[in-house]
């Protein structure tokens, strides 16, 4: 049985719930987005951070003119600002490949919200996109009274990442994740399909969002069998309160869902891959609608969802015994949620025959788990607190295969750091298992031929060396001898200008060219004097300053934060122009090689 997770806020909507593909379950409480994040320990399993996401900047939420009562809308009008709808983007979209959180407010802003560091702080998350501007389709750009509507945000949902759109081929590829679309609808009852990038999308430079299509279904009118003003006025008053996407067909297509007053209807959407994307979405036209939503999806907050009824009845008994407000207590349950074969339900106890009276700081919730399985005497881990499988030599293998296939494959000059890992690699090879290793010979004989060649530098020694280890089996005394001789090629030919072993920045200004860093492990590196360094997984470079450095979420494995390096960054910025082995290799590893995990500074 999965441990439960109670949780100090007040939930503010029906469908509270939205667990991303990496694990963090977002819940909707009130003024602020109360996140459970998975924590990779035996002991704890989720982490607990609070965002406030209430308070928006007079560019954010400007100052607008009060319009008709035909066409006000109160959300505008509040001054309290709650959470509608909360939902996570498929991976990719964010740092790191994360995912993105959408959070709709009552004053019918959409926001995109992420954070740059660690999600744990909550300070690092921040708001980088209202989405709302680009909720302009040029059919309706005609009037105020018409454009307002249109851009306040009733609903909304993601769609499911397409294997269709993905560009895994192509280095720099801004559909390497997919495109990341949104169905939005708005107070015309019209629906948008709008196109969401971000900086960290290929040739992006910026959070943006942009309008693909529009459609404006209709809807039917219930008939009014008693008519009155009020029920006359109410009639004329509604919205697309509800839009949900299918799963992608093999043509390219997608379903989507959207409900108007409990009646469900279907749409279809198509995109056409090129440049501009573009996308055609297709409605019902009123009449071919489906059936009641309730016959598709429990709406009603008091439901019980069958694999968490035994849960629910033992929550209500203990909060009988710890509350003593009689035996007649209500769960209200507030959304479900699944990842990877896990459920999520949230729920709320209030006593059933008595009014219930409780300050904004008492409020409290429960978040319910199941697996699937009947074993309650046991506690299970979530899948996150079990150590990932991970196949050293296979990664290995694949980051050199695509290290020693680089100088030969591109005519471009080689930078000092291209140099530096390239010939990493060829200890790196002397340390991995003989199998892999006489399979690769080859390939860094005839890659040690290239950088002499458009390095200058004699490499016969190494060369030598590398051409014995096919009937011997290398060393640590071997290894060693390499990095000997390197150093004798320096104190012979001076201090080279593009040096192939990094120096250790604490004691080379002593002893010059003998502080060189060893090659003798592919986690840690030490100079002649021990001072410890951390080598990155991915380019076996040394770290060699403080704050450079990124991890895996998943095995925990380091690697150089190639935003913060001063050259790899440098480069980063015009990878079309000058691609680089660094650029290539954090390209194609954007999460990890050994595991899969996301990293995180």
């Amino acid at each position: 049985m999965l441990a439960n997770v109670h949780i100090p806020v007040g939930i503010s909507t029906e469908n509270c719930l939205s667990w991303s593909p990496d694990g963090e379950l977002a819940i909707a409480a009130g003024e602020e987005v109360y996140i459970l994040l998975p924590h990779h320990s035996d002991t704890e399993p989720w982490t607990h951070v609070r965002i406030p996401v209430n308070t928006f900047t007079n560019q954010e939420w400007p100052w607008q003119e009060q319009t008709s009562f035909k066409d006000m809308a109160i959300g505008e009008e509040q001054a309290k600002v709650t959470i509608v709808a909360v939902a996570w983007s498929p991976s990719g979209l964010g740092k790191y490949r994360r995912s993105v959180l959408a959070v709709l407010t009552s004053n019918l802003l959409l926001s995109l919200w992420t954070s740059f560091s660690d999600s744990a702080d909550p300070e690092s998350w921040e708001r980088v996109l209202i989405v709302n501007d680009a909720l302009i389709y040029p059919s309706h750009k005609t009037t105020e009274a018409r454009i307002r509507p249109s851009q306040r945000v009733r609903s909304m949902a993601w769609a499911p990442a397409c294997e269709l759109h993905v560009d895994r081929e192509t280095p720099f590829s801004e559909r390497k994740w997919g495109n990341f679309m949104m169905a939005i609808t708005d107070d015309n009852n019209g629906i948008h399909i709008a196109k969401i990038t971000s900086p960290f999308l290929g040739a992006f430079t910026s959070w943006d969002a942009q309008s693909l299509c529009y459609n404006r279904p209709s809807i039917n009118r219930r008939p009014i069998k008693r008519a009155s003003l009020l029920s006359l006025v109410m009639n004329e008053q509604y919205s697309i309160d509800d839009i949900r996407f299918g799963e992608w067909n093999t043509t390219g297509d997608v379903a989507i869902v959207y409900s108007c007053r409990g009646i469900q209807y279907q749409g279809w959407l198509s995109i056409l891959l090129g440049s501009p994307l573009e996308a055609i979405l297709q409605t019902d036209s009123g009449d071919d609608f489906l059936q009641p939503l309730h016959e598709v999806l429990p709406t009603s907050p008091f439901s019980v969802i069958p694999p968490f009824q035994a849960k629910i009845e033992n929550q209500k008994e203990k909060y009988w015994v710890e509350s003593s407000r009689g035996e007649d207590i209500v769960a209200k349950t507030w959304g479900i949620a699944h990842f990877r074969g896990l459920q999520a339900v949230c729920i709320t106890l209030h006593p059933s025959m008595m009014f219930e009276y409780t300050a904004p700081g008492e409020d409290s919730a429960v978040v319910l788990f199941d697996n699937g399985t009947d074993n309650e005497s046991t506690e299970d881990q979530f899948p996150w607190q079990v150590p990932p499988e991970v196949d050293e030599n296979r990664a290995h293998r694949q980051i050199l295969d695509s290290i020693f296939h680089f100088p030969q494959s591109n005519s471009f000059p080689l930078s000092n750091l291209d140099i530096k890992i390239i010939y990493g690699a060829v200890y790196v090879t002397m340390l991995i298992n003989d199998l892999d290793r006489l399979q690769l010979i080859p390939a860094i004989l005839q890659c040690l031929d290239l950088l002499e060649v458009r390095s200058g530098v004699d490499l016969e020694a190494e060369a030598a060396v590398i051409n014995d280890l096919q009937v011997a089996v290398p060393t640590p005394k071997i290894v060693r001898q390499i990095a000997e001789r390197r150093i004798q090629a320096i104190l012979g030919s001076g201090w080279p200008d593009m040096p192939l072993l990094d120096s250790c920045p604490i004691c080379s200004s002593e002893y010059g060219p003998e502080a060189i860093i060893y090659f003798d492990s592919l986690k840690d590196a030490y100079c002649p004097q021990n001072h410890p360094f951390a080598r990155c997984s991915l380019t076996f470079l040394p770290i060699l300053e403080p704050g450079l450095s990124k991890q895996c979420l998943g095995c925990g494995r380091g690697y150089v934060n190639e935003s913060l390096h001063p050259e790899i960054a440098q480069q980063l910025m015009s990878p079309e122009l000058t691609p680089s082995l660094a650029n290539l290799l954090f390209d194609k590893w954007d999460t990890c090689p050994y595991c899969g995990g996301k990293y995180c500074d």
